[in-house]
């Protein structure tokens, strides 16, 4: 009863704010301060991208290089 494309846009919209929550994580970058709008933690994580820890980036890197090609692979 639901159209295949607002089911589809409803997964892109909860795929990308779980994505963009997890960026901070991702990069390794902690304790940054906190804001009460999601966009504006996001902004905070893009502005000190260049704090990123290696050694957390790197296994991330990994796995989703790792994920992606999987899904080319065998969709």
């Amino acid at each position: 009863m639901i159209p295949t494309s607002v089911l589809e846009g409803f997964s892109l919209g909860v795929a990308t704010s779980i994505g963009l929550g997890q960026f901070d994580h991702a990069f390794g970058l902690y304790g940054l301060p906190g804001h009460k709008r999601f966009f504006m933690n996001v902004a905070e994580g893009f502005e000190d991208v260049d704090q990123m820890q290696t050694k957390e980036f790197v296994p991330f890197l990994i796995f989703f290089i790792v994920l992606m090609s999987l899904l080319k692979w065998k969709p």
